[in-house]
């Protein structure tokens, strides 16, 4: 996650979740024994702003929308911020892996805020990445996610496709590249904007943290046992206080963001399910097969709409390193390329921060001429 970030993160903490979450859970249990209550002091108010934005943001998200892929239907959270009927313009987002929407609410809505209400803002999240949409327990890859899009937009925007349309797309990590395949599938839809951030659209197992964790998510053996031990696990988890809970995932969040904000914690809590780590494991293993380059983009993509496209990049990111922007600028000869502060993380949704830094780049980027020169900023 994205975001929090990205998928394959769990595999990285996977073994931390389950030392923090049982020594917690001991701590809680000798705190009760010896001392009576675990101290509550300032969760009053050190979490009320919290809780409070969970429940706004609950009420923003519509947890399983469902959509059939190659006779299987599969469901998925969606955000969808209306602009009204008499607006044609529609902002789309796909997350990065773990594909939680809910952790880029707060950039959607201050999309929707800059852009006056004017522009549709849709985020479909992947297809059994949270525990409303767990489905059942075949696990569901790369190639599904991509079909599992493009079958949501049909059913539940559908004048996307109509030729008054003005579609602007964008993705946060892996989220980027299946903006482009989206793009690729329905080449007659009028794209004025794609917006990759962070984003993993080319060699993504080549990468620092690719190349480190690519043998572990091939390892099938691995990631059954992360299956198996998260039923327990969660068990486990949801029997901590808030307060124990809260601060657990937040340990564990700050590898991605040092400066996570307490807003995006609970949205960690959503990940601890075995099905949703079957599914988180499963596609980031497929990325790392499947994500190579992008010639087959070259007719449908490149060239009819290269002008129209900004990466929007950050120079400490791990997923997304140096090497490879380097054969993305190659490949993209005519987009425009927004480098971002060096204390902006490939999980920038965790923190308003980085959020607004964003924010503000994909601002620049929907207000670009057509005609403008690439950039590289």
């Amino acid at each position: 996650m994205g975001v929090a970030d990205d998928a394959v993160r769990l595999t990285q903490t996977f073994a931390a979740t389950v030392v923090a979450a049982l020594a917690a859970l001991l701590a809680a249990v000798r705190q009760r024994l010896r001392l009576g209550p675990v101290p509550q002091a300032k969760s009053a108010t050190r979490f009320a702003d919290t809780e409070q934005r969970a429940i706004e943001d609950e009420a923003a998200v519509r947890r399983g929308v469902p959509a059939k892929v190659d006779g299987r239907v599969l469901e998925a959270d969606m955000v969808h911020l209306d602009a009204g009927v008499a607006s044609r313009k529609v902002f789309i987002f796909f997350p990065g892996n773990p594909g939680l929407v809910d952790f880029y609410l707060t950039m959607l809505r201050e999309i929707f805020r800059r852009n006056k209400g004017s522009v549709h803002v849709v985020a479909i999240g992947h297809a059994g990445h949270s525990a409303w949409t767990p489905g059942d327990h075949q696990p569901i890859g790369y190639q599904a996610q991509i079909q599992h899009k493009v079958q949501v937009l049909r059913q539940e925007i559908s004048w996307f496709e109509d030729a008054d349309a003005q579609v602007m797309i964008a993705g946060h990590s892996v989220g980027a590249r299946v903006g482009l395949e989206v793009m690729h599938a329905l080449p007659a839809v009028k794209w004025v904007r794609y917006i990759g951030i962070c984003p993993t659209v080319m060699y993504i197992g080549q990468s620092p943290n690719g190349t480190k964790l690519s043998p572990l998510l091939a390892n099938s053996w691995l990631r059954t046992l992360a299956y198996l031990v998260l039923h327990p696990v969660s068990a486990l988890v949801m029997l901590l206080p808030f307060g124990v809970k809260h601060a657990v995932v937040k340990s564990i969040m700050r590898k991605d963001c040092p400066g996570v904000d307490d807003h995006f914690v609970g949205h960690g809590l959503k990940l601890v399910h075995p099905t949703v780590v079957q599914n988180v494991l499963h596609m980031a293993n497929d990325e790392m097969q499947e994500i190579l380059d992008v010639t087959h983009f070259q007719d449908t993509i490149l060239n009819p709409h290269m002008s129209k496209m900004t990466f929007v990049l950050s120079p400490i990111d791990r997923w997304c390193h140096h090497e490879i922007v380097e054969r993305m600028r190659k490949a993209f000869v005519g987009a425009h390329f927004h480098v971002l502060p060096d204390s902006v993380t490939h999980a920038f949704c965790l923190s308003h921060e980085n959020i607004n830094l964003v924010v503000d780049a994909v601002q620049t980027a929907l207000g670009r001429d057509d005609g403008a020169s690439p950039s590289s900023s």
